[in-house]
Order: C-alpha cells, then sequence, then structure tokens
C-alpha cells in the first residue's frame, strides 16, 4: 500500500471496469473436489435428521455439495463477464435449490454464462464498481432494476435480501478471489487502521468501534494497530447485511429515516 496508489472503495468504483486475471485452481480444491462431486445426496435427504450430525451442519453439508457441483461454473462465468461467483451462486441457489445433480451440467454452464451476461449487461455496468463488495453489488443492483424473481414483479427487495443473506451465511465472498479484484481483494498485507477505513470509504472511527466491539481483529505492530485483511472483507459484508435490514434505521448518507424499508448505502457522486 502506497499513498501514491489509492486503495479506496470510491476512488476505483469511479473509474474502472472489473479485471479478470487468470488464477489456477488451488492444489486442495483439486484434490477434494472429486469426492464432493460424487456424494450422493438426494432431495429427500433435505429432510432427514442423524443421530450424530447436528441439524446445522446438514446446510453446510449441502451447501459444499452444491459449491462442488456449481462453483466452477460461476467462477467461470465470473472471469468472461465480471458478474461476481459469489452473487452468482448465491441467486441460483435462491430460485433453483440445493441439487443441481437433478441438472445437466451443459445446462448449468449455459445457465450461468446466461445471467453473467445479463448483469454484464449496459444497465447495469454501473454496478460493477461494487464487484469486489458482493453485498453492495447486490444493493446496487436492487436500485438499478435488476432485483426480481421472474414472474414475481413484486420480490425485489426480499430476493435481494435473500441472495445477499446467502453470500453472508455460507462466506461466498471466498470465492470471489480466484478471479475478483478491487481494493477488498488487492489487499496483499494486513492493513493500519486509517488504510482500513480507505478501503470501505468510512471513518477511522467506524474501524476503531469495530475493533473495539471484537467484529474485526486487530493486533499491535509497528506501525500501530493493524487490522485482520481477511476479516476486514468478511466484516464489512456483515455489517452492511446487518444494517440493511434494520428497517427503522436512519440513511447513512445524513441521518434522515430512510425512506424504504431496505436501508441503500451511498453511492460515489454523481451515479
Amino acid at each position: 500500500m502506497t499513498t501514491q496508489r489509492s486503495l479506496s472503495l470510491h476512488a476505483i468504483r469511479k473509474t474502472r471496469l472489473p479485471v479478470r486475471r487468470e488464477k489456477t485452481l488451488d492444489i486442495h480444491t483439486q484434490t477434494l473436489l472429486p469426492a464432493l462431486q460424487k456424494l450422493p445426496l438426494h432431495p429427500d435427504c433435505a429432510d432427514c435428521s442423524s443421530d450424530l450430525i447436528p441439524n446445522s451442519m446438514w446446510d453446510q453439508l449441502f451447501a459444499l455439495v452444491t459449491i462442488s457441483r456449481i462453483g466452477l461454473v460461476a467462477q467461470e462465468a465470473h472471469r468472461i463477464y465480471g458478474v461476481p461467483a459469489s452473487f452468482l451462486m448465491a441467486k441460483f441457489m435462491i430460485d433453483h435449490g440445493w441439487f443441481p445433480t437433478e441438472y445437466p451440467k451443459k445446462w448449468l454452464s449455459e445457465i450461468f454464462l446466461k445471467e453473467a451476461r445479463f448483469y454484464s449487461g449496459a444497465k447495469f455496468r454501473g454496478a460493477f464498481k461494487f464487484a469486489s463488495s458482493p453485498v453492495e453489488y447486490v444493493i446496487a443492483l436492487y436500485k438499478r432494476g435488476g432485483m426480481r424473481r421472474d414472474g414475481d414483479p413484486g420480490s425485489g427487495d426480499l430476493y435481494a435480501f435473500d441472495i445477499a443473506d446467502k453470500i453472508v451465511y455460507f462466506d461466498l465472498m471466498e470465492c470471489d478471489g480466484r478471479y475478483g479484484d478491487g481494493p477488498l481483494f488487492d489487499v496483499s498485507r494486513d492493513p493500519t487502521v486509517e488504510e482500513a477505513a480507505e478501503i470501505v470509504g468510512r471513518s477511522t472511527e467506524f474501524i476503531r468501534c469495530l475493533v473495539e466491539s471484537r467484529e474485526l481483529a486487530a493486533h499491535k505492530h509497528d506501525a500501530g494497530w493493524l487490522v485482520s485483511a481477511a476479516q476486514l472483507r468478511d466484516c464489512w459484508q456483515r455489517y452492511l447485511l446487518k444494517n440493511w435490514t434494520v428497517e427503522a434505521s436512519t440513511s447513512l448518507d445524513n441521518g434522515q429515516p430512510a425512506p424504504a424499508k431496505v436501508i441503500m448505502f451511498r453511492e460515489s457522486s454523481g451515479q
């Protein structure tokens, strides 16, 4: 991080379209993926219980198996069109459920490429400014009229929240790292409090509050307090989602009551 190169989300959002860099799939995923793809999960398993496996872990297991089937095609769509894989996977889970084994592989590839091509169109091009912060990306699509479930014109706000909630609950943002770029991915070391504030476009007091509340880990260094780069990505998404759901909250822009149930966050000026 240097003073010459601004890391601000807002500075980069104004000018940069997504850049997909090539990255080989890590060896751990290459080793585990074939075994995961062979797990014989069936829709009937969704309602089963176990004397050993806690119910909460069933959700995680189904999500893991689902990601093993759709993750690579979502990342390929991300690479080609720049639409975050986390968003595409969460939307698929909402639209089609947990069992992609029911669908042909060719269809899965086509549906992800079709979705990514649609959201990379001119109408939603401005949302790319938020692609490294997927909850903000969902909000940006919502504000541009892009969050409507097929056949349900009134589904926008709840549908958008469900997608953002899936991204955060299953930590799908981590799946964006392979082809994602932007300040939330470009941080090569733990930033200082001041640098972290610049990355997310908020005040240093805001970052200190997250540290003091133990929502964001920090450790002492010669340069001052450093916050966890990995936790910063996760913490920022959780903060956005938490505040998005506060119906009686106030706008982050001017302290006035928000006009809609879904709290929208400030975009860069002129958008």
